[in-house]
C-alpha cells in the first residue's frame, strides 16, 4: 500500500472533484504496485496513469540520491522512460496549466508539449477546480522552462535510474 501523504490528500481533491483525474489525465494508484510493463524501471512503485497507451507515473527509490518521478511510455521502444520531477510535488508542477494526460507527447514532440505544459490549454471547470485546490493544498507553483528542468533531472537522476533498467 502506498503510504505517500500526498498520495491521500491528492486522492481527497479527486473525490471532491468528480471526473477532475479524466480531464487531467492523471488516474491515482494508491496500491504502489509495479506497473505490470517491462519497461518500467525496477526501483519504481507506480502512483498513477495517464490512462491512455500504458502511460504511467512512478515514484522511483533511489536510496540516498533521492525518490524522483519517472514517466514511462511503453509504446516509446528506444527510450520509454523520462524523469519528469524531483518528486511528487515537483511533478504535480509540471501539469499546473495543461493537466497530465499531455505529459506523454514529451517524448514524442517535446517542442509542442513544452509549449502546451508552460503556456497553458483550455481544461473543463473540474480539471480547473481539481488543479486550482491541488496548487493550494501543496503550496505549488507551476512549472517554467521545462526543457531545462528535465535535462537538470537527467543530469541530477539519470546514472542512478539507468542502474534499474529492465536488462534488453
Amino acid at each position: 500500500m502506498m503510504t505517500d501523504p500526498d498520495l491521500h490528500v491528492l486522492s481527497e481533491i479527486f473525490d471532491r472533484h468528480p471526473y477532475a483525474d479524466e480531464f487531467l489525465g492523471l488516474f491515482l494508484t494508491l496500491d504502489g504496485n509495479p506497473s505490470g510493463y517491462d519497461a518500467t524501471p525496477r526501483c519504481c512503485r507506480t502512483f498513477g496513469s495517464t490512462g491512455g497507451n500504458g502511460v504511467h507515473f512512478s515514484l522511483a527509490d533511489l536510496g540516498d540520491v533521492g525518490t524522483p518521478v519517472v514517466m514511462t511510455v511503453p509504446m516509446h521502444f528506444d527510450a520509454p522512460n523520462l524523469l519528469i520531477g524531483n518528486d511528487f510535488r515537483d511533478f504535480l508542477s509540471i501539469g499546473l496549466r495543461a493537466g497530465y494526460f499531455g505529459l506523454e507527447q514529451l517524448v514524442y514532440d517535446r517542442p509542442t508539449a513544452i509549449a502546451q505544459l508552460e503556456g497553458g490549454v483550455q481544461l473543463e471547470k473540474p480539471a480547473e477546480a481539481a488543479l486550482r485546490d491541488m496548487k493550494d493544498a501543496f503550496d505549488l507553483t507551476p512549472s517554467d522552462n521545462i526543457q531545462a528542468h528535465l535535462e537538470a533531472l537527467k543530469r541530477r537522476y539519470g546514472a542512478a535510474l539507468t542502474a534499474h533498467l529492465p536488462d534488453s
